[in-house]
């Protein structure tokens, strides 16, 4: 459905990016898009809005669909992930990633290129390009990823892929001190698995 965003779908830690302004109207599709694909933070935030749910409803159904996977050392208290109080370990996340790597609706989106974001009150489509790198590589086949980065937990990434050989990879890499450190990362991992 289409729904208005508004100043309470901004997230509140400072330096939190967006390219969705207040009054701009779309869809909970593109706003899932945003998130997803361009690590929008008002797009994670707007989810709620795109749900008709309050945002306490919100992060409770977060938190239950937590559970039903398995993900035991995880809670949530907003949906953009920056709070630090949303905690969860590699393990979780990874259960979370495969989740989506199954799912018929989420994983399209979470190995999209880019996203074509429509807005109703613009009247031009802004393309949102993806954050990860790993989308480029032709020897991989990438089924879902998400990459993030807070000041506490610093830059974090987390897929499932195959690789050229065939095999069926699920890796999150949490705490990366650099924006290039988890490809460089990645890029390790995935020479070794070759070679094993």
């Amino acid at each position: 459905r289409e729904f208005c965003i508004g100043a309470e779908q901004y997230p509140t830690r400072s330096g939190a990016r967006s390219r969705l302004s207040t009054g701009d109207c779309t869809t909970g599709w593109d706003v899932l898009g945003a998130a997803l694909v361009a690590s929008d933070n008002r797009g994670a935030m707007s989810l709620a809005a795109a749900a008709d749910m309050h945002l306490d409803e919100f992060v409770g159904r977060m938190n239950r669909v937590s559970v039903e996977l398995g993900m035991t050392r995880s809670s949530w208290v907003d949906p953009s992930g920056l709070e630090d109080e949303n905690l969860s370990t590699a393990r979780d996340i990874a259960k979370a990633t495969v989740a989506v790597s199954y799912h018929p609706v989420l994983q399209p989106v979470a190995s999209a290129p880019f996203w074509d974001l429509w807005r109703s009150n613009k009247a031009y489509v802004r393309r949102l390009n993806s954050t990860d790198h790993l989308l480029g590589r032709e020897d991989l086949q990438v089924e879902t990823a998400k990459t993030g980065y807070t000041d506490t937990a610093g830059y974090t990434f987390t897929t499932v892929l195959r690789t050229e050989s065939g095999r069926h990879l699920a890796i999150t890499l949490l705490g990366a001190d650099g924006k290039l450190t988890r490809w460089a990362d990645m890029g390790r991992i995935l020479a070794w698995v070759d070679r094993a």
